[in-house]
């Protein structure tokens, strides 16, 4: 047998992680109607990476240069 019963021991964090990350940057893009990173993060298996740089860089409503950036792009808040 192969496959995930030898992983080693950190490949499931990052499995996890990157099922967290790809859900909500689906949702998150879904819900700001940007069809093109939807399909992106859809289609794309990066580790997480794609849809960081979505919530980074790409989401509405959000500037990095903000005092409250990071807690904007993580709750979505478009204020």
């Amino acid at each position: 047998m192969s496959g995930l019963q030898q992983a080693p021991g950190w490949v499931y964090p990052l499995i996890i992680i990157d099922l967290v990350m790809k859900g909500y940057g689906l949702w998150r893009s879904a819900k700001n109607d940007q069809k093109y990173w939807f399909m992106a993060i859809l289609v794309i298996n990066s580790a997480g990476i794609l849809p960081l740089i979505y919530f980074l860089f790409f989401q509405k409503g959000i500037k990095i240069g903000s005092k409250n950036w990071l807690k904007q792009a993580v709750s979505g808040s478009n204020k």
